[in-house]
């Protein structure tokens, strides 16, 4: 079932969006953002305020969260949702109080008190994002040397560095302009895919996948391995065992690519 929605519709159909743990890591970089910034800043210099014109954001495949009622976890489209979620975040910072109240802390906060945020990003990253977010209304965040969990993987890099960047971003906004550019943002369309299961999910996927960072091989062999665990298998048994491997596959490539020495690991020898 497909859904041509916004984003703000979106963030207030879902109580919580979970990244599960066997997706690739936060791939995006600062060009990756740039590039969704341009768009954001095309949209608020158009002068465009209906929302049903709104600029189209991209897709998002999701599933049912079975451990959490009205929550889903996100098959693809993490990157760019993850990615929106921090700009979201940190103009909110800027806004007045009299326009969070309107909107309510919901919006962003799975509960606002224990500062648990709507996305829940994969429990490797989970303690390192949290950590960065606390400086959502910083100018920018404390050199990486600085931080008390310092970055291990190339994910939790690219975290670090398009994070900052948005903060550079807005560091000089007044609460007009945040005002503006969040309404904005949260006036862009998107289409939701929402699949029954984790294996229906990935067809979708492979059919509509997130622009922004290309697939890697590993990304389409695991594709691949649902799709036909799905067309020949009766049950979901196969699927689990998949997606789990596969989450280890992707978390030692991490810290193999995070590596300072890298590129003897990949070196070949000529003949």
């Amino acid at each position: 079932m497909s859904e041509n929605s916004t984003l703000e519709k979106i963030f207030r159909e879902y109580h919580l969006f979970s990244i599960p743990s066997y997706q690739r890591d936060y791939a995006w970089e600062i060009r990756n953002f740039e590039e969704l910034w341009e768009d954001l800043k095309e949209s608020i210099e158009l002068e465009n305020t209906d929302s049903d014109k709104g600029h189209f954001l991209g897709t998002i495949v999701v599933t049912p969260n079975n451990q959490n009622q009205n929550s889903v976890d996100v098959i693809d489209g993490q990157q760019r949702l993850t990615t929106t979620f921090m700009l979201l975040l940190a103009l909110w910072e800027k806004l007045s109080e009299e326009k969070r109240d309107h909107i309510g802390k919901g919006f962003l906060y799975e509960d606002y008190k224990e500062k648990t945020y709507k996305l829940q990003v994969s429990e490797s990253n989970r303690e390192f994002f949290r950590q960065i977010l606390e400086s959502s209304n910083q100018a920018h965040l404390p050199s990486k040397g600085k931080l008390d969990i310092k970055p291990a993987t190339q994910g939790q890099n690219n975290l670090y560095d398009v994070f900052n960047c948005i903060l550079g971003k807005i560091k000089v906004f007044d609460s007009k302009e945040a005002d503006s550019y969040f309404t904005k943002l949260i006036n862009m369309r998107l289409i939701c895919f929402k699949e029954h299961n984790v294996g229906a999910a990935i067809r979708t996927f492979q059919s509509v996948n997130d622009r922004g960072v290309p697939l890697r091989l590993l990304d389409k062999l695991k594709s691949l391995l649902i799709y036909y665990s799905n067309r020949y298998c009766v049950d979901d048994k196969l699927d689990s065992k998949i997606n789990q491997n596969f989450g280890e596959i992707f978390r030692f490539s991490s810290q193999i690519f995070a590596h300072p020495y890298r590129s003897t690991i990949f070196a070949t020898q000529s003949n």
